[in-house]
């Protein structure tokens, strides 16, 4: 068996936009300061790290937040941005990849920072939900996207590092493929082929048709 265990926003989803206007306009609004983030130095995952950047941003503009005002700003963006995960539109080259990945025997997997029960509402509303083997988000402080997802799947379905692939969009994505000693690919989009390499990527591609190619051979079934 091999696994390609893909992220979720910004790889499967085109949500990265949205958040980066959300998350300035929720600045902006809620602390009187556009702290013109873009798509290239957003948060990594709207998870911790988004709860991170809001106190930056806040103690940069000279705000003082107390851990129950900081909170209490996060739970509001959470729900903005997860209307933004929600609206965003699947990449076009997504559906037809996962259906050749699933023809040609891989095993399919999500690993997300969200709520496990409502990314598992996200994925099967999508039309390919059906090939994915198991979606996975957060169950709790211990259980996130990350190494304790890769894992737990490696565990479950007897597969070793050398016969998964981990493909995201950002740096958190390629430090845990890479820290997994999974085969680590990155999405041009968010970074730049540029980034994503220098980052630690084994590849970085455009366009996901192109994945059984590159997988051919490095993690066949």
């Amino acid at each position: 068996m091999v696994a390609v265990v893909f992220d979720w926003d910004g790889t499967i989803v085109d949500s990265i936009p949205a958040f980066v206007e959300s998350l300035n306009d929720f600045c902006m609004e809620r602390l009187g300061v556009n702290p013109e983030i873009s798509a290239g130095n957003f948060p990594s995952n709207v998870g911790k790290h988004t709860h991170d950047e809001i106190r930056r941003i806040a103690e940069d503009a000279g705000k003082r937040l107390s851990d129950e005002e900081l909170s209490k700003l996060y739970d509001e963006y959470y729900e903005i941005s997860s209307q933004a995960s929600d609206e965003a539109p699947v990449f076009p080259d997504v559906p037809v990849a996962l259906q050749q990945l699933n023809d040609e025997g891989y095993m399919l997997f999500i690993s997300s920072w969200w709520d496990e029960r409502r990314l598992k509402k996200l994925v099967k509303a999508k039309p390919f939900s059906n090939l994915f083997t198991l979606v996975l988000g957060t169950r709790g402080r211990n259980f996130t996207k990350g190494p304790a997802h890769i894992r737990y799947l490696q565990s479950r379905f007897s597969i070793t590092p050398k016969e998964t692939a981990w493909i995201g969009d950002g740096p958190i994505d390629i430090k845990v493929g890479r820290e997994c000693d999974c085969y680590t690919i990155g999405r041009i989009g968010t970074l730049t082929e540029g980034q994503l390499l220098s980052l630690g990527a084994h590849r970085a591609v455009k366009d996901f048709r192109a994945l059984p190619d590159i997988l051919l051979g490095l993690i066949s079934p």
